[in-house]
């Protein structure tokens, strides 16, 4: 993928593009890529979380409702 800059200059109206480099697109890539990994992470954390909260709940045989009303 190429990626452009656009700059408008609200003086004279122009728009200029300027196309980044490749150190600068793999640069971009690269964020893109962890951004994903960190977003996959969050969401296995977040599942884990629930599933061990589930666990608990059905451990003592009762509902999230029940929980919150004993811990609320």
């Amino acid at each position: 993928m190429t990626y452009v800059e656009r700059i408008f200059d609200a003086v004279t109206g122009e728009t200029t593009e300027v196309t980044y480099t490749a150190a600068q697109q793999a640069e971009i890539e690269s964020n893109v890529k962890e951004t994903e990994a960190a977003a996959k992470q969050r969401e296995a954390e977040a599942k884990a979380a629930k599933a061990a909260k589930d666990a608990i709940l059905a451990k003592l045989g009762i509902s999230e409702e029940e929980a919150s009303i004993l811990l609320g």
